[in-house]
């Protein structure tokens, strides 16, 4: 895992603010928003409910900040996405 995947990831859990060259952990009132080239790619909301997206990026970079989430990989073959296991056409998408 890059160093940047794990810092950014460590900020997103803790709720805490992070920005580091195309990464940024934003904190709302009620969320906390992980972004990548500024688009949000993930969103944990105080709940405990995770969403991911890959914003229309199925990029490497992309697909290794989201698999970096607990509960979540990520994968692409031939162009087509799988989100642990089942092709996924990386929409918004609640997890848990």
């Amino acid at each position: 895992m890059r160093k940047i995947t794990e810092e950014s990831i460590n900020a997103f859990y803790t709720n805490k603010r992070f920005k580091k060259r195309n990464m940024e952990v934003y904190v709302e009132e009620f969320s906390t928003q992980l972004r990548l080239h500024g688009h949000t790619i993930a969103i944990l909301h105080n709940s405990g409910l995770l969403e991911i997206t890959t914003c229309g990026y199925n990029t490497n970079t992309t697909r290794d900040r989201l698999t970096a989430l607990k509960g979540v990989t990520v994968r692409s073959r031939k162009g087509q996405l799988t989100l642990n296991g089942v092709n996924w056409d990386g929409k918004l998408t609640p997890l848990f």
